[in-house]
């Protein structure tokens, strides 16, 4: 199979699942984000920690463009298997392959290339930052919390705007309950990195 044919499969898998593939996907990131927090060592500089398990915003989507970039590459090793188990899998092949994409696209913004999207295909990018600060505001995502600064408290892209964790993730497989099992190795093996000096 060429790679042409890859590339359109992988964007085929996105339409009619943006829903369900944006929950998954800031799911994963909120658990990836807590696992990272709770490292209690002395990290290196490069990660920008102001205060313990809290980032600006311009570390925080380069966190967050890692793991986009990290899953799309494992979702595509895996799309051979993903289209067996499709086309004729059963219950039990489904909990061995990678379900679903990263649903951000990298987009240039004011601090360099990061997560969004384009609604409609169209039309300047939305930041993830203004989706998961805006799903902040409508009390529907509990994962991070997002602190614009004072003098800019409605624009979660400001550079000063901090990101910590929304809340302590409660037992580990009860999170990640609606993910594969192949899935749920991989983001704790994820997990496990994010939490090195």
């Amino acid at each position: 199979m060429d790679g042409s044919s890859n590339i359109n499969f992988f964007q085929s898998v996105r339409v009619g699942r943006e829903g369900s593939t944006f929950a998954r996907s800031i799911r994963a990131l909120g658990f990836l984000f807590d696992c990272w927090a709770k490292y209690d060592g002395n990290r290196d500089s490069s990660y920008e920690e102001i205060e313990s398990g809290a980032l600006r915003v311009i570390a925080f989507t380069k966190f967050s463009r890692h793991f986009s970039n990290v899953w799309n590459n494992l979702f595509k090793e895996d799309i051979e298997n993903f289209r067996r188990v499709i086309e004729n899998g059963t219950a039990e092949d489904l909990k061995n392959i990678i379900t679903f994409p990263s649903p951000w696209t990298e987009v240039s913004g004011p601090h360099g290339r990061q997560p969004g999207i384009y609604e409609s295909g169209q039309g300047p990018p939305i930041y993830q930052i203004e989706i998961l600060f805006k799903l902040q505001q409508l009390g529907q995502m509990q994962f991070f919390q997002i602190e614009p600064p004072k003098d800019s408290p409605s624009n979660p892209a400001h550079y000063k705007t901090i990101i910590k964790r929304g809340m302590e993730q409660p037992d580990e497989e009860l999170f990640l309950v609606i993910f594969t099992e192949k899935e749920k190795k991989k983001f704790k093996r994820l997990g496990a990195y994010y939490q090195t000096p």
